[in-house]
């Protein structure tokens, strides 16, 4: 226990001093003064001309008229045929129960359909309308 405390004494000690003394030194010789926030209300409001640059900004491209993206949600991936909600319809007169979701494939519809007995199918609707 002796020899712990020598080494503590010794070696720790002075580094943990030492240590202290920075962090003391940086933290009550640092300021940092906080930018006050401007009133959102009242006679001392942001006006209009206070709120910063408008749009268009240096560096700021604005969508084209035509997004080349495809969406989940609509049939511009597809070449022709029928659209997701005539999909669903036909699927959902083939074989019943409540359609959950539609997703355009290869060369139609993907159609998930919950069956009144609980099961979940698929059923796959090409672009002329057909059941696969």
């Amino acid at each position: 226990m002796g020899q712990l405390r020598s080494f503590y004494a010794r070696c720790l000690r002075p580094v943990l001093m030492a240590m202290v003394a920075v962090l003391a030194t940086l933290c009550f010789t640092t300021k940092s003064q906080a930018l006050p926030k401007p009133p959102l209300f009242g006679p001392n409001a942001a006006t209009e001309k206070d709120k910063g640059p408008s749009f268009p900004r240096p560096g700021f491209q604005a969508p084209s008229k035509k997004d080349s993206r495809k969406s989940l949600h609509s049939d511009t991936g597809l070449k022709r045929g029928i659209g997701s909600r005539e999909a669903a319809k036909i699927a959902k007169e083939y074989i019943g129960g409540k359609v959950l979701k539609v997703r355009p494939s290869g060369d139609g519809h993907r159609v998930k359909i919950l069956l009144p007995s609980g099961k979940v199918t698929y059923i796959n609707v090409n672009a002329d309308g057909k059941i696969q």
